[in-house]
């Protein structure tokens, strides 16, 4: 049930999700735009994403899920999260329209002079953080984490920092009074990026310290003009 909403887009947008009381998935998009990927291909992701949620196909798993609904954020991150997209709720056409437009008309997030690295455990933590304040209570809480790189904040191997962001998340306890959340990875390969991969490839290294949960999985995108292909059979499954 949705206690109480701080979807500011989505209120203005689309006013009838304040009635919605079922919410199939809570799904958190979290998008590198660290100093690996130029301004064109960050492009080429966000219209990835924009056309994934026009696509037939993922509508139809939102309508057809559980509760016929998701509510849905959109980050990038380099070395820390900027939200993009914040919550939506989408259960109808429209709804998917509004959040695919709110992605393709948002200011591009300006790199600073020093370049961005790559935060993937601030990431995790932050997503954690918005699904535990987003005042929702759905079905499931997914995070959908995309990079072409590993972690090289805390060092230049930090897959135990990445291991650590995680298991907090995916691993429920009576400590941390959090719920298990299910975290997929779409590593963007063919890049050459390596450094904070541990000396694994970029597949190995977010299968093994960024995808958890239940029923999590990893789908890898050939470089990133093959991401909005592999964004939108990802999506299908997460939402359906």
């Amino acid at each position: 049930m949705i206690r109480s909403l701080f979807l500011s887009t989505a209120i203005a947008l689309s006013p009838p999700a304040l009635a919605q009381d079922c919410v199939s998935t809570e799904l958190v998009l979290l998008a590198d735009i660290s100093s690996s990927m130029t301004m064109k291909e960050r492009e080429i992701q966000r219209k990835g994403y924009s056309a994934a949620f026009r696509s037939g196909d993922v509508l139809d798993a939102i309508l057809g899920s559980y509760c016929g609904s998701i509510a849905v954020q959109y980050a990038e991150f380099g070395n820390h999260p900027h939200i993009v997209a914040d919550w939506f709720l989408i259960q109808t056409d429209e709804d998917a329209e509004a959040f695919a437009q709110a992605i393709e008309t948002a200011d591009p997030i300006p790199t600073p002079d020093g370049g961005y690295l790559t935060g993937i455990a601030r990431a995790i933590r932050f997503a954690g953080e918005s699904l535990r304040g987003n005042g929702i209570t759905a079905e499931r809480q997914v995070i959908d984490l995309s990079a072409d790189g590993g972690d090289n904040i805390t060092g230049i191997c930090s897959k135990d920092h990445v291991a650590a962001a995680r298991d907090e998340l995916t691993t429920p306890t009576v400590e941390n009074g959090w719920s298990e959340v299910i975290i997929n990875a779409l590593p963007i390969v063919g890049g050459g990026q390596t450094v904070g991969t541990c000396g694994l490839g970029l597949s190995d290294y977010m299968d093994k310290f960024v995808r958890g949960g239940a029923g999590s999985f990893l789908m890898e995108a050939n470089g990133v003009s093959d991401l909005p292909r592999i964004v939108r059979n990802k999506l299908v499954q997460e939402t359906m």
